[in-house]
């Protein structure tokens, strides 16, 4: 990767993270404590951890791609290759934000003014290197399947006939890729929601999923809106989309 390119994506990243940062902590407390995402106790304080989740956006949407256009430089255009750089992608970042974001979500509930070291001091005062390993594994599975179907999709054969002009795929081609990634990846990313979100022990998959299970309404049109609603199929599947795609076309716009 070339210096400018580490540049553009910091910028990207930056950007990211200031303008959506309202809508992700409402994502994360609706799914942590069970309530509709519009309700108004999700949009209290919404600039709350702002500063602290600005370097994991750096590197989960910032870096993502020129990470992606390295590797694709050196795997090849293909499908396959498309995929597997989207798989390594997705568990390069999945490693070095999962510390951040345990960090982040720690500032979303934490006193207003908190420093970031003083939230990271505490963390390790409680449990040295554990919390900020909680959920690395759902989260690396997560990112490595969201990342391969992203970076298989939108640099399809299909989207690049369409977008002939243009070396990089298109937003719509990006709306498109993150929002199916999005939905697809949505009921591991509400599993490590729970993990991250819960105090004490981290509950397995396992347990999480019992749990989801005996709260599943029997009517079946009502099971369908239950578990749009807890996997945030709907909100979270715009906010990815829109946002990844607006990331792309800041970046790429950045490299011309």
């Amino acid at each position: 990767m070339s210096e400018p390119q580490i540049l553009y994506g910091v910028a990207t990243g930056s950007f990211s993270a200031a303008l959506f940062n309202p809508y992700d902590r409402a994502l994360f407390l609706s799914n942590v404590h069970n309530r509709p995402f519009l309700n108004r106790s999700n949009f209290v304080s919404p600039f709350q951890g702002a500063s602290k989740a600005a370097l994991q956006k750096i590197v989960s949407q910032g870096l993502c791609f020129p990470i992606e256009d390295f590797t694709r430089s050196k795997m090849g255009h293909g499908t396959s290759e498309n995929i597997a750089s989207g798989f390594f992608v997705g568990s390069c970042t999945a490693l070095l934000c999962n510390p951040l974001s345990a960090v982040t979500f720690n500032a979303w509930s934490a006193a207003p003014g908190t420093s970031m070291g003083a939230i990271a001091m505490n963390m390790w005062n409680r449990g040295g290197i554990v919390p900020f390993t909680r959920g690395i594994r759902i989260t690396i599975a997560r990112d490595s399947i969201w990342g391969a179907i992203f970076t298989g999709v939108r640099h399809h054969a299909v989207f690049k006939r369409k977008n002939m002009k243009e070396s990089h795929a298109s937003f719509l081609s990006n709306v498109f890729a993150a929002g199916l990634a999005t939905v697809i990846s949505s009921p591991l990313n509400y599993v490590r929601n729970i993990q991250n979100g819960s105090c004490g022990d981290v509950p397995s998959l396992k347990i999480i999923c019992t749990s989801l299970s005996h709260e599943m309404p029997s009517n079946k049109r009502e099971r369908l809106l239950f578990v749009a609603q807890r996997m945030n199929i709907g909100w979270a599947t715009l906010r990815v989309s829109i946002g990844v795609a607006a990331s792309a076309q800041i970046y790429y716009s950045l490299s011309k």
